[in-house]
């Protein structure tokens, strides 16, 4: 097949020209029509098979079937085009092509005028049925192209060849679809859509996956009481405990539904943040967070605030997890000692025993500080550990004894607020006997005193 035999036969009466695209357009690959790259034809008002859907508004029954009928005739003259040109020698496996092109049909009516190209470079499309499905398929391409589905009266059957096609064609309607075009734009949009949905739920799954083992044990149950030491030894972790919060308060939400929370702050007294267990929300949620200090100060009294939390669970009379986050170092020494031989002192706050005994949870976190050495043994984490163990909760070390943890130790011990520990001007530092190696290499001398960091200069 050429272009000069193709246009000999485009010229015959019983083919239907102006259903292909112009040859003048084209070119021959092997038995293969394809329009030229780059080719932009301006279709005319009358050329190309007409595909109208029926209009969405009200209209005559006559109407719709004579947009119903110029559709169904323009089909079957095509399909008879089509096997007409297979009866011409070296044109026998003729068939359309999956190439098409539309333009918007010039009468208004919201219809499609649909050219096609052919296709001869196939020798399995000699055989009718074979070739009648495929220009089944190719319709159906075609104006899905254009933007509609296409229905029929009768339903398509290969063994049936041409014959059975243009039964098919004589039935069809062409029904409003979605363009490709609109499914180019949709379909990238639910793409990025689902990406930033795995991308939440990674998030989420990700702040799962970094809670500490205290807090992620806060949530089996729905109600939670963080007990935060704010005492002077122990603003080296809030910002650890203020994410370990927000990410506690996100994933109870996300689990309940229903949650509720407050948090407690100690020193030598206690603060909370509502008085009472309150229900998550985002208002709460910011309350919570908001009331973690940044800056610590005070003396240790621990227990004091352990019994107003479990008196905030007795109130409130449902299963409720504890999180204590200290140091575990209390102005009274033995006021651990105390809980740990007598449990009762808080069990019998809660007038409900089997919750007292099976409902009252605490979780206990020691704060490893920086200014004790990392392999030193601290007897005051052990207290906790056995406070944990009566109170069916769990405890853990946080970590802070490292180095590159003491970053910045502003208004220490008489230093200017903003400047680093190596910049600062200290008082004879009575307390600093250890030596540290800063991020910059800079070596600094850090002490404690009774309770807290209180001392950093350069070394000499």
């Amino acid at each position: 097949m050429n272009l000069d035999n193709l246009q000999r036969v485009f010229s015959r009466s019983d083919i239907a020209e102006e259903f292909f695209y112009p040859l003048g357009c084209c070119v021959i690959d092997s038995g293969l029509c394809k329009i030229r790259p780059g080719m932009n034809y301006r279709m005319s008002s009358s050329g190309g098979l007409r595909a109208i859907p029926e209009p969405s508004v009200s209209a005559s029954e006559n109407f719709i079937n004579s947009i119903h009928d110029s559709n169904r005739t323009d089909l079957v003259r095509l399909i008879s085009s089509i096997q007409n040109m297979r009866r011409i020698p070296d044109f026998e496996n003729v068939v359309l092509s999956s190439n098409s092109s539309c333009i918007r049909d010039a009468s208004g009516n919201g219809g499609k005028r649909i050219l096609f190209v052919v296709d001869a470079s196939k020798e399995m499309y000699r055989d009718d049925f074979k070739a009648a499905a495929f220009c089944h398929k190719n319709i159906l391409r075609a104006a899905q192209k254009a933007g509609f589905k296409i229905s029929s009266e009768s339903s398509f059957d290969e063994s049936g060849g041409f014959e059975n096609l243009k039964s098919w064609a004589a039935g069809v309607r062409y029904i409003k679809g979605f363009s490709p075009i609109f499914w180019c734009i949709l379909i990238p949009l639910l793409l990025l859509l689902l990406y930033m949905m795995m991308q939440a739920c990674n998030c989420v799954q990700n702040t799962y996956s970094k809670m500490s083992a205290a807090f992620r044990k806060g949530l089996e149950t729905e109600a939670v009481i963080v007990v935060l030491d704010k005492s002077g030894s122990m603003d080296c972790c809030f910002d650890k405990v203020r994410d370990q919060t927000t990410a506690l308060i996100k994933q109870q939400r996300k689990k309940w539904g229903n949650s509720y929370m407050d948090l407690i702050l100690f020193d030598s007294q206690q603060d909370a943040a509502f008085g009472e267990l309150k229900k998550l929300d985002d208002d709460t949620e910011k309350d919570v967070t908001d009331k973690i200090p940044k800056i610590a100060s005070g003396g240790t009294l621990i227990v004091p605030a352990l019994i107003q939390a479990v008196k905030e669970v007795d109130k409130h009379d449902k299963p409720t997890t504890i999180i204590l986050v200290t140091d575990g170092e209390d102005n009274n020494n033995n006021s651990i000692t105390n809980l740990i031989d007598k449990p009762e002192i808080l069990r019998d706050l809660i007038g409900d025993k089997k919750l007292a005994e099976k409902g009252l949870i605490i979780n206990t976190v020691g704060v490893h500080r920086p200014d004790v050495p990392k392999d030193a043994k601290n007897p005051y984490h052990e207290n906790l550990k056995k406070l944990s163990k009566e109170f069916n909760g769990v405890h853990e070390i946080w970590d802070f004894s490292t180095p590159k943890e003491i970053t910045n130790l502003n208004n220490r011990g008489g230093g200017n607020p903003g400047t680093s520990a190596t910049d600062q001007s200290v008082p004879s530092p009575a307390y600093a006997t250890k030596p540290y190696i800063m991020s910059d290499g800079t070596k600094v001398w850090v002490g404690s005193g009774p309770s807290m960091l209180q001392y950093a200069r350069k070394a000499d």
